[in-house]
């Protein structure tokens, strides 16, 4: 099967919300919202239409999606604006065939271009570290979402892109919801749909 990854267009959105809606269905730590966030960002001022991307198949039929959405790292006055990958999901048919992975490479590829220093994700450090990921505490960056530490990771885009980086990540309004999500029900891995 080829797969193609290209930038969504609005003839993808409902599709793309299903992908995701069904991805999340059988997830453990979800509030089944997750089809709901995309519309949430999208609609918002942080959106940012060449990082909201689905994975097509043979036929152009959506199998799978991935959105990155600027957030801040904060402290002392200082600011440095980084991505978050949220949310990353793959059609439940098709997960395991290296969709997912597709999906990351082509984000970060578009993120390291525009030269944002940093990915950070919300999820499973076993299947992310594969990728580069690392808990995010070891650059003395922390999540304002209560989560694990293990479960809050980054990937600096070029070496040395965080030397300089440390605080809170803030995330946009449309995060909100996860605020609850997570308070009540992450215990592990929330974005693991690959």
């Amino acid at each position: 099967m080829e797969i193609s990854v290209d930038t969504i267009q609005p003839e993808h959105f409902e599709s793309a919300k299903q992908v995701v809606k069904a991805a999340f269905d059988g997830a453990k730590y979800t509030d089944h919202d997750e089809h709901n966030l995309i519309g949430r960002v999208r609609s918002s001022e942080n959106y940012r239409s060449n990082f909201e991307v689905v994975a097509l198949d043979d036929d152009g039929q959506v199998i799978g999606y991935g959105m990155l959405t600027p957030v801040a790292v904060k402290m002392n006055g200082h600011k440095t604006t980084i991505l978050a990958l949220a949310p990353l999901a793959v059609h439940p048919d098709y997960q395991s065939q290296g969709v997912g992975s597709r999906i990351i490479d082509e984000l970060e590829s578009r993120a390291t271009i525009e030269r944002y220093p940093a990915i950070s994700i919300l999820g499973d450090p076993s299947y992310y570290s594969r990728f580069g990921y690392v808990a995010a505490d070891n650059f003395n960056i922390l999540s304002t979402l209560p989560v694990e530490l293990l479960n809050n990771m980054i990937k600096p885009l070029w070496d040395g892109a965080l030397a300089n980086v440390a605080g809170k990540i803030y995330y946009p309004s449309a995060f909100f919801w996860l605020e609850f999500l997570l308070t009540s029900h992450f215990q592990g891995d929330m974005l693991r749909h690959n």
